[in-house]
């Protein structure tokens, strides 16, 4: 399956960035993706995305909830001030391997979260998601 997707993973964990690497390779081989360790490089990352010329470029952002420093909620409340000609081109996708109620409600307030994912996620669910090109 060809695609043009681009994704940004951001996890302070890297064999939880593998994980979701090899799935999403096994799904989209021709698949860009760009890995994070820390919540603040990877928002570093995107701010700068509205520097350059292109903002058509999009991503899938994969996004921990639970990272030391800068942690996926911390993260959210940045990326929400963000001007939305960056926030239209970054799909965001909270991921944590805990299943409480309280963090899935607390991301399906935040109008930027596409959807609360458990860790690690299957090819059906990559494959079930609403992705961006």
């Amino acid at each position: 399956m060809s695609s043009n997707y681009k994704f940004i993973l951001i996890d302070d964990v890297p064999v939880n960035n593998l994980l979701a690497r090899i799935t999403i390779e096994s799904v989209f081989p021709d698949a860009s993706i760009i890995e994070f360790t820390e919540g603040e490089a990877g928002f570093a990352f995107i701010e700068q995305l509205g520097s350059k010329a292109n903002v058509e470029t999009r991503y899938n952002l994969f996004l921990d909830i639970y990272m030391p420093v800068m942690d996926g909620w911390d993260f959210m409340e940045k990326f929400n001030q963000l001007d939305s000609s960056i926030k239209n081109n970054v799909k965001v996708y909270a991921l944590s391997s805990s299943i409480s109620r309280i963090d899935e409600d607390r991301a399906k307030l935040d109008s930027n979260i596409a959807a609360y994912l458990i860790k690690p996620f299957t090819q059906e669910i990559l494959k079930s998601l609403d992705l961006i090109q």
